[in-house]
């Protein structure tokens, strides 16, 4: 794995997108505007007589993770017959445990996110460009609304602060432990996944975007058959296939 480090987000996130909401096509930035992508708050302005207050520490970490799905030995029906064979596929278990999980009703308030391929097509087919385009937006708008609400109760505590009230500022509330110093960490799940799509990245300029980029490869010791074996069910008293075990090398788009 590597990891990155580095400020990443842009300084002026909002004035950006409403930027690019009056030069791209309204068709466009409809699509790209839709309910898979939240809203950037608006600056919360400071009274007069409060003192100006320091924009707090925001830090985001973007997990790809690939997967080489393996064999492993499943239940025999009785003891002489042999364990079946079942593919298992890690990345699709974390990700279905992901939606198990009842959304919350803020959506800011998530502070772990899966992006998948699908969501990425839907994402960059407006925009007219590669998966990677669809990665900027999501990834800018997910860090920058977060990012932008932590900035605003910032300020609200300081206007209260200063007014003698108590402040009810909007905060993550998903019980989730990131690790010292993060506030969102996004998983990029089978993407990139080929060397091509491995050069999309770099020429948006997705690694300069989160504090940290980190690779993870999951993966096992997969069960193999003797060769030529097609699976049947041996003859009664004939001896079980022969099997054996193989570690997977990480993959390709890894190594680079």
């Amino acid at each position: 794995s590597g990891v990155r480090g580095g400020s990443a987000l842009p300084t002026a996130l909002g004035t950006r997108l409403r930027h690019e909401a009056k030069m791209a096509p309204k068709k466009a930035v409809a699509a790209a505007a839709g309910p898979a992508l939240p809203t950037v708050e608006d600056p919360l302005e400071l009274p007069e007589g409060v003192a100006p207050v320091a924009d707090p520490s925001f830090a985001f970490s973007l997990v790809h993770v690939v997967e080489s799905p393996f064999n492993v030995e499943g239940e025999a029906a009785s003891e002489e017959e042999t364990p079946p064979l079942k593919e298992f596929c890690p990345c699709q278990l974390m990700v279905a445990k992901f939606k198990q999980d009842p959304p919350p009703e803020d959506q800011l308030a998530r502070r772990l996110l899966v992006i998948e391929r699908e969501e990425l097509k839907t994402l960059a087919e407006p925009l007219g460009g590669s998966l990677a385009k669809g990665l900027r937006l999501k990834v800018e708008r997910e860090s920058g609304a977060r990012k932008q609400r932590k900035i605003n109760n910032a300020r609200k505590r300081a206007i209260a602060a200063a007014s003698g009230e108590e402040v009810h500022a909007t905060a993550p509330a998903e019980g989730i432990h990131l690790g010292a110093g993060l506030d969102l960490v996004l998983l990029l799940v089978d993407y990139p996944s080929t060397l091509e799509e491995l050069e999309e990245i770099v020429a948006e300029g997705i690694f300069d975007l989160p504090d940290a980029w980190v690779s993870t490869f999951l993966s096992g010791s997969t069960v193999l058959e003797e060769e030529g074996y097609d699976g049947s069910s041996a003859e009664p008293g004939a001896a079980p296939p022969q099997r054996r075990r193989q570690a997977l090398r990480p993959h390709a788009v890894l190594g680079q």
